[in-house]
């Protein structure tokens, strides 16, 4: 469904507290999406509240703004891409970590592995018998 469209549903649904349910539910989506929006950054950073068209970021370590800070304007078009909203820009707060995403652990990004799975190796097996 597109973004309009949901808005104008919550309007119907909620009269005035769609905005604030709009906001709520922009935010979590976010949430769901970060480690797609913010890549290996995730880990290191949640999204904890919308502020008018900012996403307000908490940060573990100032060295994770930094990088937050540099990659804002890729973050925010991902998040825009995702979310259907039209966010303008990140604040970025320093703080503890106090949230982790659905599953009750905080994301951790797949494991390099130098071995080839039983289907990467079935490919290249018959991929080498073609040749």
């Amino acid at each position: 469904m597109p973004p309009a469209r949901t808005q104008e549903l919550l309007a119907a649904v909620f009269g005035e507290a769609a905005e604030q349910y709009a906001d709520d539910l922009t935010l979590l989506k976010c949430q769901s999406y970060w480690p797609d929006i913010a890549g290996g950054l995730a880990r290191h950073c949640q999204p904890v509240r919308l502020r008018g068209d900012r996403l307000i970021v908490r940060v573990e370590k100032s060295v994770y703004a930094q990088d937050l800070q540099l990659l804002s304007r890729e973050i925010i078009q991902k998040a825009n891409r995702l979310t259907g909203r039209r966010l303008r820009g990140l604040k970025l707060e320093t703080g503890a970590m106090d949230w982790t995403p659905a599953g009750g652990h905080r994301y951790e990004p797949p494991q390099q592995s130098d071995e080839l799975t039983e289907a990467q190796q079935a490919h290249m097996e018959h991929k080498h018998k073609l040749s």
